[in-house]
C-alpha cells in the first residue's frame, strides 16, 4: 500500500513530468511573489494557516527556520523548514486547506494591474505560465486568481502527519537560472518569438534576458538598475505602503510569523483613521503644488507617487480630486501625464472580501441573464475610487465582468465630503484654493449619482438604443443590476481590449518614429507586439470621427454628456471583423434636458447676451445663482470658450480638434490668470471642458492623417 506521502505527492504533481510538446504560441511568463501578489506567498500561507491551527506550533516552526538559516543552512533549507508545519496534515486535510486558502485569502492579495495584464494576454491567445520558487502545494488552485495557465514551482515532498520532519525537495529549487531549466523541461525553448516575462527580483534576470519583451514589476534596486540599462519597462502597481515600509513589515512578518503585522489593504479605512489619512493626503498635495511652482520635476513626481498611494488607499473622493488637481501643474511642467496619477482613477489597490462576501458575489452572478452556469473569479482585476471589477467565466459563452460597488464606499464618500475633511482653507495658494472649491462643488452632487447603479443601467440601455448590435464600430455592453446581502453591482459583457489612453500613447509614438533618427521606446515595442496579429487599428481622422460619434450622438439626441477626462473606461477592441471602441462606465455621465443641446447650438441667436433665455439655459445646465452672478455680463465669453468646439463639430466633420483657435481657448481656461479670476468653472461646463481638453490634447498629438 502506498504511503500517505506518496499519495499526496502524486496528487500534487499529477502529469507534471509527462513528455512535453514544443511550445510555439506566444508565451507570457509571470513570477508569482511580489509580481502577481503582494509579498511572499509563503508569508501569506503561514499566517493564514496559523489562524486555523495551533498558533504556538507555527511560531516555533518559524523561529526554527530562522535559526537554521542563522546557523549556516542554505536558503533552500530555510524554505523547507518554514513549510514544515504542513507535515502534520494528511493529504486530504491539506488539500482542503489549500482550497480554502486560495479562495479566501490568496485571491484577495493580487496586484490588480498585473492581473488585468494576465487577462489581456489570455484574450490575445497567449499561453500563460507562472514560474516561481515558492512551494507548489498551496498554488494548485490558482484558477481563483488567473485564467487558464501552467504552473511551474518548487516541489516539496511531505511525509504526512509527522510534525517535526522537514519536507524534502523533490526536483529543482525553481529560482534564478533554474527557472530557465524548468521551463526547458516543459518544452519551452528560448529565445522564443513574441514572448513576454514579468518579475520583481534580480534573480530572474536570466529569464528576463531570454524573452523578447521583459517587464520589471515593482523591482528591487538591482533589477531596476538593470531594467534601465536594458530599456525594459518598469511597472509600479499601486500599493498602500511605500517601498521602505514594505520591506520592514515583510521582515517582521518573516521573523515573527503569525505574530507579525497585518497586511493593510484588506478593508476600506473609515472613521477617524480616514480623517487622519486625509490630512496626510492634503499635506502631500500642498507640497506637490509647491514643488510644481518651483518647477522641480523630480520632487513633484515623487510627491505625486505618494499622493497616488494615499489616494488608492482612501478611495472614495480622493482619487478623483488627486487627478483633477494635478492637471494644471502637469501642464505647467510640460508633462503629458504623470505615471500613477494619470491612471489613479481607473486602477489601484483592491479591497479584500470575506468568504461570505465572495459567496454573495457568486449569487449575484447567477442573477444575470445567461449566467446560470457562470463562475466568478474571486481575484479582482481592477479597482478605482468607487468600484471593483471581477471576471466571470461563463460556460454558456461570452465572459462577463462584475462591477461591484465597494462595500462601505457610500460611508467613505460621506466622510470625505464632511465640512473640514477636505478643507480648502489650508491651501495658501489662491489658484489651488479656487480649484479645490470648484471640485468640491462638483463632487458633492456627482459622487452620489455615480453610486446610483439603477441610473447607470438606464443610461446604458439608452445608449444601446443609439448604437444597437455593435453598429458603426461602437459597442455599448449590456448590463444588469444585481444585489445580495447588502452588496450591489452591475454584471456586464467583458470588453477585452486596450485602454484608449494606451492606444493614444502608441499612436503618438508612431508619429514620432516617422523621423528615421528616432528610436522606439520599450513601451512602444511591447505594445506593438500586443497588436501585431490583430486587424489594423484606426488612426487620425477615422479615430476622431468614431470618438466624436460616441460623444455627440448621445448629446444631441438624449441630452447625455459622456464625461471623458482620461478615458480609461473607453477601450479599443480589435477583432476579425474589424475594430470597435467600447465604453462601459456611465456613472459620471451628465443628464440634461433634451432641449439644452439644441438651445446651445442656436444660443447666439435665441439667447443674446443679457437675455432671460440665456439665464434659463445656464440654470438648466446646472448653474447656481452664485455662478450667474459671478459671470454676469460674461456669459457669452464662457459659453463660447467651453462649448465652441462642441458646436463646431458634427458627425460629418467630427470634433474640430485641428482648429488652431481652440488651443487659445483651452489654454485660456487652463491658464493661471483665468483660473484665478473665474474659477470655479460651473458644472457641467467643467466636465465638458475636461473632456474636450483631453480630446484636443490626445487627438492633436496623433495627427489628422495616417
Amino acid at each position: 500500500m502506498a504511503s500517505s506521502s506518496t499519495i499526496f505527492h502524486a496528487f500534487m504533481t499529477e502529469d507534471s513530468h509527462s513528455t512535453p510538446a514544443p511550445v510555439t504560441q506566444p508565451v507570457a511568463i509571470f513570477d508569482f511573489d511580489d509580481t502577481l501578489v503582494f509579498a511572499d506567498s509563503m508569508l501569506h500561507w503561514q499566517r493564514w494557516y496559523a489562524r486555523r491551527r495551533k498558533l504556538w506550533m507555527v511560531a516555533l516552526w518559524v523561529w526554527f527556520a530562522v535559526a537554521m538559516r542563522v546557523f549556516g543552512k542554505p536558503a533552500v533549507w530555510l524554505k523547507r523548514a518554514y513549510m514544515g508545519t504542513a507535515n502534520r496534515e494528511t493529504p486530504d486535510s491539506l488539500k482542503n486547506l489549500v482550497r480554502q486558502f486560495s479562495r479566501e485569502f490568496l485571491s484577495q492579495c493580487g496586484l490588480t494591474e498585473i492581473l488585468d495584464r494576465v487577462w489581456m494576454h489570455h484574450a490575445l491567445g497567449h499561453k500563460i505560465v507562472v514560474v516561481t520558487a515558492s512551494p507548489d502545494f498551496y498554488l494548485w488552485n490558482l484558477e481563483d486568481l488567473l485564467p487558464d495557465h501552467e504552473l511551474i514551482a518548487t516541489e516539496l515532498e511531505f511525509h504526512g502527519n509527522r510534525v517535526w520532519n522537514v519536507p524534502k525537495l523533490a526536483g529543482r529549487n525553481v529560482k534564478g537560472e533554474e527557472k530557465l531549466q524548468a521551463l526547458a523541461d516543459r518544452g519551452y525553448v528560448f529565445p522564443m518569438h513574441g514572448s513576454f516575462a514579468y518579475s520583481d527580483h534580480i534573480s530572474d534576470a536570466p529569464l528576463l534576458e531570454s524573452v523578447d519583451h521583459a517587464f520589471a514589476v515593482r523591482p528591487d534596486e538591482e533589477l531596476e538598475i538593470l531594467a534601465r540599462q536594458r530599456g525594459w519597462p518598469i511597472l509600479r502597481p499601486a500599493e498602500p505602503w511605500d517601498e521602505g515600509a514594505t520591506r520592514l513589515k515583510k521582515a517582521l512578518w518573516l521573523v515573527f510569523g503569525p505574530l507579525g503585522p497585518k497586511w493593510p489593504f484588506l478593508q476600506l479605512p473609515l472613521g477617524k483613521s480616514r480623517k487622519r489619512l486625509w490630512r496626510r493626503w492634503s499635506d502631500t498635495l500642498l507640497d506637490a503644488w509647491k514643488e510644481a511652482g518651483k518647477e522641480n520635476r523630480q520632487g513633484f513626481g515623487e510627491l505625486c507617487r505618494e499622493l497616488e498611494r494615499l489616494s488608492t488607499r482612501l478611495k472614495g473622493a480622493a482619487p478623483r480630486v488627486a487627478r483633477a488637481l494635478v492637471q494644471k501643474p502637469l501642464v505647467n511642467l510640460g508633462h503629458p501625464s504623470q505615471p500613477g496619477l494619470d491612471r489613479v482613477w481607473a486602477t489601484g489597490q483592491s479591497l479584500g472580501l470575506t468568504p461570505g462576501a465572495l459567496d454573495s458575489l457568486q449569487r449575484m452572478t447567477y442573477q444575470a441573464p445567461g449566467c446560470a452556469a457562470a463562475r466568478l473569479v474571486p481575484a479582482p482585476v481592477g479597482s478605482d475610487g468607487l468600484f471593483q471589477m471581477y471576471r466571470i467565466e461563463n460556460a454558456q459563452g461570452g465572459d462577463r465582468v462584475l462591477r461591484l460597488l465597494l462595500p462601505g464606499v457610500r460611508d467613505a464618500v460621506a466622510i470625505d465630503l464632511e465640512p473640514g475633511v477636505m478643507d480648502p482653507t489650508v491651501a495658501k495658494d489662491p489658484i489651488l484654493r479656487r480649484a479645490w472649491e470648484g471640485l468640491l462643488s462638483e463632487l458633492r452632487p456627482s459622487l452620489a449619482l455615480e453610486c446610483d447603479l439603477s441610473r447607470e443601467q438606464r443610461i446604458g440601455d439608452e445608449l444601446r438604443g443609439l448604437f444597437p448590435e455593435k453598429s458603426e464600430g461602437i459597442w455599448i455592453p449590456t448590463s444588469c443590476k444585481v444585489a445580495d446581502n447588502g452588496l450591489e453591482g452591475l454584471v456586464m459583457d467583458a470588453t477585452d481590449g486596450f485602454a484608449l489612453t494606451a492606444y493614444f500613447a502608441y499612436l503618438r509614438e508612431t508619429r514620432r518614429l516617422r523621423d528615421p533618427r528616432q528610436e522606439p521606446t520599450p513601451d512602444y515595442t511591447a505594445f506593438a507586439s500586443f497588436i501585431a496579429n490583430t486587424t489594423p487599428l484606426p488612426q487620425g481622422r477615422e479615430l476622431s470621427l468614431r470618438l466624436w460619434k460616441l460623444i455627440s450622438r448621445p448629446w444631441y439626441q438624449k441630452g447625455i454628456w459622456l464625461t471623458l477626462s482620461g478615458a480609461e473606461d473607453v477601450r479599443v477592441i480589435p477583432s476579425d471583423d474589424g475594430w470597435m471602441i467600447s465604453m462601459s462606465d456611465f456613472a459620471s455621465a451628465l443628464e440634461l434636458p433634451e432641449w439644452c443641446p439644441h438651445a446651445l447650438r442656436e444660443w447666439d441667436v435665441v439667447c443674446p447676451e443679457g437675455s432671460h433665455d440665456l439665464d434659463e439655459l445656464c440654470r438648466a445646465m446646472g448653474w447656481g445663482d452664485h455662478h450667474l452672478e459671478a459671470y454676469r455680463g460674461r456669459h457669452r465669453e464662457l459659453v463660447e470658450m467651453v462649448w465652441h468646439p462642441l458646436l463646431r463639430g458634427s458627425e460629418t466633420t467630427g470634433f474640430a480638434f485641428e482648429d488652431w483657435k481652440l488651443d487659445g481657448r483651452l489654454n485660456a481656461l487652463m491658464g493661471s490668470g483665468h483660473q484665478q479670476d473665474n474659477w470655479p468653472i460651473p458644472d457641467p461646463c467643467r466636465r465638458v471642458f475636461r473632456t474636450l481638453w483631453w480630446l484636443r490634447r490626445s487627438l492633436a498629438a496623433i495627427g489628422d492623417s495616417e
